[in-house]
């Protein structure tokens, strides 16, 4: 290979060379703009990667509880909760009530939490939904492709 192969290599954006010695990484001097760019992207997909980590994990040990703990605290008032698709508002919640119509005062209540998910850092759309049947769920969503926090639930041992 010669003088100008080489350059043109690098220059034409061929890998970039790394030099081990006794544990010591060397970039070549005009490599270095380049391995700093694709350091960048690696260090930065590991980084979401942990972060994504870390969001799942206060996912389901902060978020979930405090929804089922809200839920429980308005038993008289709901018959199941289920988390929908989010959007860029937040995570959609659905508040199926136990009445057969709109309950005024549970409206006001998720109102109040919808605020205090939003001082934790977890806005959340919370939508109440009036259907008596499961079958009238479908026509606000799809119970199958969402979670039910709350709400009874067949289980693998079939209890609920």
């Amino acid at each position: 290979m010669t003088m100008s192969t080489i350059t043109r290599s690098r220059i034409n954006g061929g890998p970039v060379h790394l030099r081990f010695d006794g544990g010591i990484v060397y970039i070549v001097p005009s490599d270095s703009k380049r391995f700093y760019m694709t350091a960048k992207r690696a260090v930065g997909a590991l980084r979401e990667r942990a972060e994504l980590d870390k969001m799942l994990r206060a996912f389901q040990q902060d978020y979930l509880p405090l929804l089922h703990r809200w839920c429980e605290e308005h038993q008289s008032q709901i018959g199941s909760c289920y988390l929908w698709v989010p959007t860029h508002h937040g995570l959609t919640v659905l508040v199926v009530g136990s009445s057969k119509k709109y309950d005024f005062e549970l409206g006001k209540a998720i109102s109040e939490f919808a605020i205090k998910l939003e001082e934790q850092k977890w806005p959340s759309n919370i939508l109440q939904i009036v259907a008596s049947e499961t079958e009238e769920l479908l026509v606000y969503f799809d119970p199958t492709a969402s979670l039910q926090v709350y709400g009874q639930a067949e289980t693998a041992s079939g209890k609920s």
